[in-house]
């Protein structure tokens, strides 16, 4: 009897310390699960808003467009330049074969970057101009410093667009003393996309 008692009070002794082991797991595991909800919580919320910024970007009208073809300019007359190739356009904004013009659809404050370019003789100036609606809102203007130079500035605004009706243009003049073509590629480009509302 009292080596049966003692047996059970080791079985005791040891369903004890299995309980407390038990224990502990349960607890360590509940606690796991408690910090890998959290993480899920705050995964949820990485994931939905990433999936907004996404869906905004979609939302967001933006183009590039080249020259790819030279262009004759008149001496002293503002000419549009006819950027015919597209990088891309997000919105299919941009008219590379008629009008040579972006109309966004979505309203806010657009950046917009266009440059032109021509090989000027010693003393002549090339402006680029950006329109808006026919009228121009940004110039820059570059001077040769020697006989064939290739002269490109480059006009940059932020302007407000209506999202509907406002368009933009690129237009050049130069002063080159004769009838000039464009050099067209890398040095003759327009761009542009939304910034904000």
């Amino acid at each position: 009897i009292s080596v049966l008692s003692q047996q059970i009070s080791v079985l005791s002794q040891a369903v004890s310390v299995a309980q407390a082991a038990l224990s502990v797991r349960i607890d360590t595991q509940s606690q796991a699960v408690s910090v890998l909800s959290q993480a899920h919580s705050v995964l949820s919320q990485v994931v939905s808003a990433m999936s907004t910024r996404l869906s905004a970007l979609a939302a967001t009208p933006a183009f590039a467009a080249y020259q790819s073809v030279a262009q004759l300019i008149s001496v002293n007359v503002f000419t549009k330049f006819k950027m015919d190739t597209e990088d891309f356009d997000t919105h299919s904004n941009y008219d590379p074969v008629t009008n040579y013009r972006f109309t966004p659809d979505r309203a806010g404050k657009y950046i917009i970057a266009a440059s032109t370019a021509m090989t000027m003789s010693v003393g002549s100036v090339i402006i680029t101009s950006i329109y808006k609606n026919g009228v121009g809102v940004q110039s820059t203007r570059l001077t040769a410093v020697l006989t064939g130079d290739e002269v490109a500035p480059t006009a940059v605004v932020i302007i407000d667009m209506n999202g509907t009706t406002d368009y933009i243009e690129v237009f050049c003049l130069h002063n080159n003393g004769v009838n000039t073509n464009t050099l067209p590629g890398i040095y003759t480009n327009f761009s542009g996309g939304f910034l904000t509302a």
